[in-house]
């Protein structure tokens, strides 16, 4: 009977790993797209910031 119980708590630690395994590889995928939207929030700000410093040259120019 103790066999029996080891055996069922050795299933249940296994199915424990192995739910713990797709979750984190789910885990893993969420971030991966958490830094693809940052890049994609975060980078035309460099863009725009880089406009910013071209109307400022101009305007200098402009003498306005």
């Amino acid at each position: 009977m103790n066999d029996n119980v080891e055996n069922i708590i050795l299933e249940q630690l296994k199915a424990i790993r192995s739910d713990l395994s797709e979750v984190k590889g789910k885990l893993e995928h969420v971030e991966t797209s958490q830094k693809s939207l940052e890049g994609m929030m975060f980078g035309p700000a460099g863009y725009f910031r880089d406009i910013d410093m071209r109307v400022e040259n101009i305007e200098t120019r402009l003498g306005g």
